[in-house]
């Protein structure tokens, strides 16, 4: 049996000190064990373990000295003073007599705290465990209804983080497309979608303000002139081992130097929100947009044209064409359901590339489609557009090169006020100008 085991790390000496106890070898008495890095748990372990805690300060010292022997090689460096007997820290592990104040400070850091003395200005300035886990963050995440809801509330709740001098939340610029999965490196670009400060620096909250930055640049102001040091803390934003992005946490040097259980909660109740805010978006945009073709359906129409109608002008007139595809059934059961939805995606795409701006594209079920406007248009667009998506159509299907012709039936008309008809007699009628335009042209079956 060993006299003594210097540990790499408390929760080594932790370990070991745990298991020797439960085999019936008393530390000290029989083992003295030691540990490094002076951790909160060491201090307050059962058998408090005697550590030695690493300087910081020495190692940032060093590392300018080093910098300083490779841009003046040859110049006088200043020795740092470091202190021994101030970073060692006695427990009960080497048998010592415990420091009852450092056990009872790291006692105290690690309590969930509910309440606190306000008037105590250190406690003022710090949100304890306690204070954060009876917040109502991860409601307010929960609840968050867009992504720029969602946005803005890791912005607000951000208080929760002090003391800091600046957060910064960095996602990649589409970080609501669910179907771009990245579960190694960084895209290119990222951009900041939040950033709040306490020292005065210019806040970041939405897509507004975000600001886009290529990803070798870390953080657009990591190198910016600074009176003070900070240190930044960049960490992982994910979920499922998907990348988001990164946060980065600037701090002031002389703080805490390590992140606590507070930023580890923080991150997860991010990671959470923003997966939380995709499947929302995913399923929202699911509901309204069909997926074969990319046009809205029926739910995306009626919800669309409301927005509309309440931003139409006095005069507005209405716009709606209804277009339906020509022998879906001879395609389908001749060449197959796929070939069936070539054409299908075929007629989309012709009455989308018709559309103007402010149009909206349909696609209300099976082989059917509708286009519709709220504008400045005339009897005369009826047959205008019909001729023009007659046109692109023959096009599209002429470089398709199929066995079969693609081609589509249109109806189209014009109301002079866009509110006086409701939309559901507008497509009506429309749709019975299809019909009759298909029985003219008898196209029940194309080849």
């Amino acid at each position: 049996m060993p006299d003594a085991v210097v540990c790499a790390s408390d929760c080594m000496a932790m370990a070991l000190v745990d298991r020797l106890v439960k085999l019936g070898v008393r530390v000290p008495e029989d083992v003295v064990v030691v540990g490094f890095d002076s951790s909160d748990e060491g201090a307050i372990n059962p058998v408090t373990v005697s550590s030695y805690e690493p300087s910081d300060k020495e190692m940032g010292a060093n590392a300018v000295d080093y910098l300083r022997t490779v841009i003046e090689p040859g110049a006088e460096l200043f020795p740092f003073e470091v202190s021994a007997s101030a970073q060692f820290h006695a427990g009960a592990s080497c048998g010592c007599q415990t420091d009852p104040a450092y056990a009872m400070k790291n006692f105290r850091k690690s309590l969930y705290i509910s309440s606190y003395n306000l008037a105590d200005e250190e406690q003022a300035e710090q949100v304890g465990l306690g204070a954060f886990m009876e917040s109502y963050a991860m409601e307010g995440f929960t609840a968050s209804k867009t992504a720029e809801e969602c946005i803005s509330n890791i912005y607000e709740y951000g208080a929760l983080l002090k003391p800091y001098r600046n957060f910064y939340l960095c996602l990649k610029e589409n970080w609501l497309d669910m179907e771009d999965v990245v579960y190694e490196g960084y895209p290119e670009n990222m951009k900041i979608f939040a950033a709040s400060s306490n020292v005065g620096e210019e806040s970041v909250n939405g897509e507004e303000k975000a600001v886009l930055f290529s990803t070798s640049k870390m953080l657009p102001y990591l190198n910016k002139d600074r009176k003070e040091p900070s240190i930044f803390y960049f960490s992982p934003v994910h979920f499922d081992g998907q990348l988001l992005g990164y946060a980065v946490l600037e701090r002031e040097m002389l703080s805490q130097p390590t992140l606590n259980v507070i930023y580890r909660n923080w991150l997860r109740y991010i990671n959470n929100a923003l997966e939380m805010t995709r499947s929302k978006e995913r399923l929202q945009t699911l509901s309204v947009i069909d997926a074969m073709t990319g046009a809205l359906n029926r739910r995306g129409m009626y919800v669309r044209y409301k927005e509309m109608l309440a931003q139409a002008k006095d005069g507005d007139a209405l716009f709606v064409s209804v277009v339906d595809m020509d022998g879906l059934k001879y395609v389908n059961d001749t060449f197959g359901h796929k070939e069936g939805d070539f054409g299908i995606k075929t007629i989309s795409s012709s009455l989308m590339q018709m559309a103007r701006s402010g149009e909206i594209c349909v696609r209300s079920g099976g082989d059917e489609f509708f286009l519709i406007g709220i504008g400045d248009y005339k009897d005369s667009d009826e047959a205008e557009r019909a001729k023009m998506f007659s046109e692109i159509v023959s096009k599209a299907s002429e470089k398709a090169a199929k066995p079969y012709n693609i081609s589509a039936s249109i109806g189209c008309i014009v109301f002079e006020d866009c509110k006086k008809v409701s939309l559901d007699v507008a497509l009506s009628e429309a749709d019975e100008r299809m019909y009759n335009y298909k029985v003219r042209n008898r196209r029940h079956r194309s080849v």
